[in-house]
């Protein structure tokens, strides 16, 4: 894409992300392989369910939104949700309170007004700040309080949400949702325009207590009620699909006036706010004389990002040689100067799952003990380009030759992170001659040189039951709808069930087609030993029900090292509710090497 970009401080829709942009052109016209676009496919489709799950998913996890929450993508804009507030949470008589810092808390008081609604204006700031709260004039039994987090005419932002007691408070943040931490549960609903963080005009999130909805009034339009969008997943009609897909691809990621106003919003990149601080200069400099004649001639003006500075993974793409497309996520090492001294980390996915399951915690965790971080979707996985009508991923021998076009691009061997089939496509990758070296090869929770033929016939004999669930978890796809299934298949009893919906939602979207054709598995295993091998590390848990302990020692015993076995850990060792007791066990063996 060019790179003449310019940098978009105007006040309406944002800029994005060049990455976003980049994959949203590579999507445009057949999604993931789908053959078509998001903008064509139908919202009932396994496809969008998946994008919409995911992109949820994600917000869920950026702001720790609680259970008893709905997230819904609701439309109209902000604005209309001035007239969807007053019609959801009132009854004919009832009383409101309003505080109105600005332009936009004000519309939101008139439109009330307007409805019939016993709007207060319990609060009215000057433009400029926030009237003191000892000032505020609350009515004894209001249904509720709204606000505006930040107005952006005025440049009025609330440092953190105001104290109301036990009023249900409500928030627009159009203009600073996702910009800082915030605690939803002190909040009866927050809603927000999408233009500003989240993507393109065209959507609202919005975030609501589960227990106010259903009490709307009854001459409320359907479309602008909060529980009929709730009870049908943000889809009673055909939700804007393409929108809800960009702001899914940015959740993935992550002012004032006077003499100018800039708008900042989180996809602003840091050269951005750098060509704005050098303007702002130049600007002040130009208007000083004006400045000091007249004080109101160039006032100042306040930057917020939270973007500025703050770490970051870096999605970006590894072409193979017959012109397919990886997804590749890197998180850079904390501290420079170790990395310098350490290989890079190269961290590749398990069946359904993709690059994403390492960005949650294990790329973090390494970036900060001094790693480079990669990592890797396979082909036809998570971002990875998937060929129209493909059905499965590829076999050993192709698989690890993908893994060692990536491997190729680096300047020194890397190590390479696996997970459960990865091992096995990585284990094939030592046996190949002319495969660029790596400096080691650490197996997690990962599937043998045998195959996993041994494997099932023992949980078999074990428990035919266990053992027809998870198989038909993997061969049905029911973890992709049962949170009983996923667990099993995938974790412990003890991970929050916030964070299993969460993964649920990914795992279902992350691999429409399988990873490894079986059949070619079953004639190639079990793999001989390898003439010569970098240093190997072996790892499994207890509890996984996918890769038993029998397994993970033959592992062991084929690498000629010592297995380490981890007591309460699941299959997804890097994202189970004990994935830090995984993760310094592997960080142990990696600073050793």
């Amino acid at each position: 894409m060019a790179t003449n970009r310019v940098f978009n401080f105007a006040a309406g829709p944002a800029c994005l992300p060049l990455e976003v942009l980049e994959q949203a052109q590579a999507d445009l016209v057949s999604y993931q392989g789908s053959g078509m676009s998001v903008m064509e496919m139908s919202h009932r489709s396994k496809e969008f369910e998946g994008i919409i799950k995911s992109a949820e998913a994600d917000l869920r996890k950026l702001l720790d939104i609680p259970d008893n929450y709905k997230v819904l993508f609701v439309q109209g804009g902000a604005s209309t949700q001035f007239a969807a507030i007053p019609f959801n949470f009132t009854a004919p008589g009832d009383a409101a309170d309003y505080v109105v810092t600005g332009a936009w808390s004000k519309k939101a008081y008139e439109e009330a007004l307007k409805l019939g609604l016993k709007a207060n204006l319990a609060a009215k700031g000057d433009n400029k700040s926030i009237p003191p709260r000892d000032s505020w004039k609350l009515t004894p039994g209001a249904k509720y309080v709204h606000y505006c987090d930040n107005e952006t005419i005025g440049g009025v932002e609330f440092p953190s949400a105001p104290d109301v007691g036990d009023v249900p408070l409500i928030a627009d943040m159009s203009s600073d949702f996702l910009s800082k931490p915030v605690d939803v549960s002190k909040y009866a609903m927050i809603y927000a325009g999408a233009q500003k963080n989240v993507g393109p005009a065209g959507v609202v999130i919005a975030i609501v207590r589960e227990d106010l909805l259903g009490h709307a009034r009854p001459d409320t339009p359907t479309m602008l009620d909060y529980k009929v969008a709730a009870d049908n997943g943000s889809m009673y009609n055909t939700p804007p699909c393409w929108t809800i897909y960009i702001c899914g691809l940015e959740l993935k990621g992550h002012r004032s006036v006077g003499g100018m106003r800039a708008s900042i919003y989180n996809a602003m990149p840091t050269a951005g706010v750098e060509a704005l601080a050098e303007f702002m200069g130049a600007f002040r400099k130009k208007h000083a004389k004006a400045s000091r004649i007249n004080g109101a001639a160039c006032r100042r003006v306040t930057v917020r990002s939270s973007a500025v500075g703050a770490p970051a993974i870096e999605a970006s793409r590894h072409s193979l040689p017959d012109g397919s497309g990886l997804e590749v996520l890197h998180l850079a090492a904390a501290d420079a100067s170790k990395a310098a001294a350490r290989p890079p980390l190269v961290f590749v996915h398990g069946s359904y799952h993709a690059a994403w399951c390492w960005k949650e915690n294990f790329m973090p965790y390494f970036s900060a003990a001094g790693y480079d971080c990669f990592a890797l979707s396979l082909r036809c996985q998570g971002g990875s380009d998937r060929p129209a009508g493909a059905k499965v991923a590829g076999n050993l021998d192709s698989l690890a030759a993908d893994l060692g076009s990536y491997v190729s691009t680096f300047p020194r061997p890397p190590v390479l992170v696996t997970h459960s089939f990865s091992g096995l496509i990585a284990q094939k990758y030592l046996l190949t001659p002319s495969a660029p070296a790596v400096a080691g090869a650490a197996f997690l929770c990962s599937v043998p040189p045998s195959g996993n033929k041994a494997m099932v016939g023992r949980f078999l004999r074990r428990d035919f039951f266990l053992s027809m669930r998870i198989t038909w978890a993997f061969v049905g796809r029911s973890f992709a709808t049962s949170l009983a299934a996923c667990r099993e298949a995938f974790f412990s009893p003890e991970l929050p069930e916030a964070d299993l919906k969460r993964y649920q939602a990914e795992l279902a979207a992350a691999s429409p087609v399988r990873l490894l054709d079986l059949k070619d598995m079953t004639k190639q295993v079990p793999l001989p030993q390898p003439r010569s091998a970098p240093p190997r590390f072996v790892l499994g848990g207890e509890l996984d029900k996918v890769v038993d302990v029998e397994a993970v020692q033959e592992l062991a015993a084929y690498c000629g090292v010592p297995p380490v076995v981890l007591p309460g850990l699941a299959h997804d060792c890097m994202l189970d509710a004990r994935w830090r007791d995984a993760a310094d066990a592997l960080r142990g063996w990696l600073d050793g090497l």
